[in-house]
């Protein structure tokens, strides 16, 4: 999405940049042939198994696209939001598993990201953003950032508050190489992002920033995501 702006930045190549934007909107429109009955999307043109993470992740994409000026079908996105509505009716718990060999069990990662990525898009509950409030034993510590996320688009900056953690501890915990795709890494730069969309002043941020950008310097081996969020 915001490769146009970097190339020009770096290259006023004028073609670049053009070719930059078509890729853009050819990779909007292929996610959009990608969606199945239910609203969710499969990882490939005519696959037959949904992902949660994957529709979450991709209606992120898709609305910070449309914002950015690319053209996107609503009935797409609208779809895409009612799955994720759906999905999170469930509460679904998993583990996270850490380093030292502990675990913890906690309402799956989808939840948070689906809540957060909602409130982007003014389709969320205040109820539900309530209910993890509540319940923040429930909650991994970057989904306690996301839902705190949530609540500032929700024009709630006294819940935000509330809810935010302190500081961002990196807890060490064991890539998922499935799933949700989560680790410390891929967490941290989630949250980086959202506390750049809702509070940009926040102290937290040049921290969490230096540590992001060091790890993309110094780590050879990271994951789609972890690249994605990072970068």
């Amino acid at each position: 999405i915001y490769y146009p702006d970097l190339a020009k930045s770096l290259n006023n190549n004028n073609t670049s940049n053009i070719n930059a934007v078509s890729n853009v909107q050819s990779a909007i429109d292929r996610l959009q042939t990608m969606q199945l009955s239910n609203g969710a999307l499969s990882y490939w043109q005519g696959g037959g198994a949904e992902t949660w993470w994957g529709t979450a992740y991709a209606a992120h994409f898709l609305f910070e696209a449309q914002k950015a000026g690319y053209t996107v079908n609503e009935k797409i996105t609208t779809k895409m939001y009612n799955y994720l509505i759906a999905r999170l009716k469930n509460k679904e718990l998993e583990f996270i598993n850490y380093a030292d060999g502990s675990k913890k069990e906690i309402v799956k990662e989808e939840v948070p990201y689906s809540l957060y990525v909602l409130a982007l898009a003014d389709e969320v509950k205040t109820a539900e953003l309530n209910y993890y409030k509540s319940n923040t034993q429930l909650l991994s510590q970057s989904g306690k950032y996301l839902i705190a996320a949530a609540f500032a688009l929700k024009g709630d900056k006294n819940k935000f508050y509330q809810m935010l953690p302190k500081g961002f501890v990196n807890e060490k915990t064991i890539p998922a190489f499935n799933g949700n795709f989560y680790s410390d890494f891929r967490d941290m730069a989630l949250v980086l992002n959202t506390l750049l969309e809702v509070d940009p002043q926040n102290t937290q941020i040049n921290y969490m920033a230096k540590q992001v950008a060091q790890t993309l310097l110094t780590q050879q081996y990271l994951n789609t995501q972890e690249n994605v969020f990072g970068f």
